[in-house]
Parts: C-alpha cells; sequence; structure tokens
C-alpha cells in the first residue's frame, strides 16, 4: 500500500453543448494528512514547492497544494472517501452530461519509476 495525492477534483456540467463549472464550497474526507512538504522522493525538478494536506486543497484551485492520502499500512484499505459539496444548486436536464477530472500533479519527474504518488485504484 503507498499513498498518492489529488491536485484538484473538477466537475462541469455540459447543457447542450456548453459546460460549466461546478464551484465547491467545502469538502469532507474520511482521512486527510496534516499540511506537510511533499517527500523528496516525489521531486519533480521544478523547484516548485508543493505541498499536500486536508481534503480542501483539491478543490481550493491552486496547482501547488494537493489531498494527501497517507494513512499508513493498517488505515490503507478503507482510506480516500471523500464529498464535495458545490457553492449552490445546479440542474442536470435530461441528456445533460457530468464530467469529472481527477488532476494529479504530485508526482515525480519519472513516471516509469515507482514513485508517481498517483491514484492506483478507485471506485
Amino acid at each position: 500500500m503507498g499513498t498518492c495525492a489529488l491536485s484538484e477534483f473538477n466537475v462541469e456540467v455540459e447543457k447542450a453543448g456548453k459546460r460549466e463549472k461546478v464551484k465547491f464550497i467545502k469538502a469532507f474526507a474520511d482521512y486527510s494528512n496534516p499540511e506537510r512538504d511533499l517527500e523528496k522522493n516525489f521531486d519533480d525538478q521544478s523547484k516548485k514547492k508543493r505541498v499536500t494536506g486536508p481534503v480542501s486543497f483539491a478543490i481550493d484551485g491552486k496547482d501547488d497544494t494537493a489531498w494527501g492520502m497517507d494513512a499508513g499500512r493498517a488505515a490503507a484499505i478503507n482510506r480516500g472517501k471523500r464529498s464535495s459539496f458545490p457553492r449552490s444548486r445546479f440542474d442536470l436536464p435530461d441528456g445533460g452530461t457530468l464530467h469529472f477530472n481527477l488532476k494529479q500533479n504530485h508526482g515525480g519527474w519519472n513516471s516509469d519509476d515507482h514513485m508517481n504518488n498517483n491514484l492506483g485504484r478507485f471506485r
């Protein structure tokens, strides 16, 4: 079991061929790391300061923050459940589509080595 970091969670509502971004005001999770600098083994050689921390980092619109989910081996099986609440209600008309995007900017420079910090499995 490893760790992962979710930089941003975005949702768009598509109606009649036009997309509108859903704005979130709050996020909850069953586990979040406290704010901390990204581990050295995930250095992407960009010299940018990147941090992981609470689930609110996944909806803050910043590429240098991420929701950190390293609860250790014992808690790994049941971690990572989250909910987000939109700023306001939105309608999804018949034939409308929801688009979910997971952005992950907290991996290392070499995605072929095992230091990528990306979600491995989710449902």
